[in-house]
């Protein structure tokens, strides 16, 4: 297997990530840790101040691309125009931003026809080939759990993708050219990360673990690029192109080779609160063990599990929105899953926080 570790940031990528957290009003202390490599909160602010300071978050036009809305009906699960635009075709080895503009215009128009968008998360829309069926652009958003404003706004920018990019452009052009400078000095300090980073992909093992962590079920992998990602440091978005089984990782600055993102034990959350107290409840725990193996609708669930309608949609609701379960629409029909890999996290978090000294 090939891989390359990128010394240079994708500028474009970094930008986008800023002027999203100023027009969300995200504080900075949000955009890193205390971690190693990782940019201070202080520093963030300035750098944020410096290179946003000249935009107007309440502008029309930047709250169009910019504006988080809820995937899933979740509000700390949220999406924005600009990001399933610059995500949608990664190319890490263009690092300056006319280079990344020219490729992500190509990989757009290259992008298999027809094609499924099988998902959408807080960066991007999940394409995968539907070679040999029909479908639209406009039914494979309509599928998507987005509210419909958002579904009418994705249709029209994918619709015209380069017009929006180069009215993107507009907004993220001088502003990535603000924040060029103000990142070298951290992107220099972060070159031992890097190396980290090619001494443990030469490991035997690593590739295999580095499938787990992302959750990949592709049984091969040609070939690996990794970014590093310097606001949001412990996020790694990433996109696994067919057929050429190459996968691009905007990984975390703070995210150590071999090791999962560190994370600050030190409290648990308003959510992580909720959602346990809606665990413990013997009604929702049997919900939840049903849907473990497979998806189940609000019918499904009253009638096997003997439970009023009413109250099944008031507490699959209520989890959802508390990050417990995955959603999917089958038959026209809203269907839940129960998200293992989320219930296992907060239980982790949970013994950490109560072992803690």
């Amino acid at each position: 297997m090939e891989f390359q570790v990128h010394r240079k940031p994708c500028i474009l990528l970094e930008t986008v990530e800023l002027v999203y957290s100023y027009v969300n009003q995200i504080p900075a202390e949000e955009l890193t840790e205390n971690a190693e490599y990782c940019i201070p909160a202080r520093e963030i602010s300035a750098i944020r101040d410096t290179v946003c300071g000249s935009l107007d978050p309440d502008n029309e036009e930047l709250q169009f691309y910019f504006k988080g809305v809820p995937v899933d009906g979740k509000d700390r699960h949220l999406s924005c125009l600009a990001c399933c635009m610059i995500y949608s075709t990664m190319d890490f080895s263009c690092t300056d931003v006319d280079s990344a503009v020219n490729s992500l215009k190509r990989g757009w128009f290259l992008t298999d026809r027809p094609f499924r968008i099988s998902g959408i998360n807080g960066i991007s829309l999940n394409l995968t080939s539907a070679e040999g069926e029909y479908t639209t652009l406009a039914w494979e958003i309509g599928r998507l759990p987005v509210p419909q404003s958002y579904q009418l706004q994705l249709v029209e920018v994918f619709s015209a993708f380069h017009w929006h990019l180069d009215r993107l452009m507009t907004i993220l052009r001088p502003a990535s050219q603000r924040l060029e400078p103000l990142l070298a000095p951290w992107v220099e300090q972060a070159i031992p990360r890097a190396e980290e980073w090619e001494r443990y992909l030469q490991e035997p093992a690593a590739m295999q673990t580095m499938l787990q962590k992302t959750g990949l079920k592709e049984p091969e992998i040609r070939r690996l690029e990794i970014a590093l990602r310097y606001f949001f440091p412990f996020g790694g978005p990433g996109e696994f192109q067919h057929p050429v089984a190459h996968l691009c990782l905007h990984l975390g600055v703070g995210i150590p080779p071999g090791q999962d993102a560190p994370e600050t034990p030190d409290r648990l959350r308003d959510w992580e609160f909720t959602a346990l107290r809606l665990m413990v409840h013997p009604d929702r725990a049997r919900m939840l063990r049903a849907m473990t193996d497979h998806p189940m609708s609000v019918q499904d669930l009253s009638q096997s599990l003997g439970l009023n309608p009413g109250s099944v949609f008031r507490d699959l609701n209520n989890m959802n929105n508390a990050g417990l379960l995955t959603q999917e629409v089958i038959s026209n029909r809203i269907h839940y899953r129960t998200d293992s890999t989320a219930v296992e996290r907060l239980t982790k978090h949970l013994m950490r926080y109560l072992h803690q000294e």
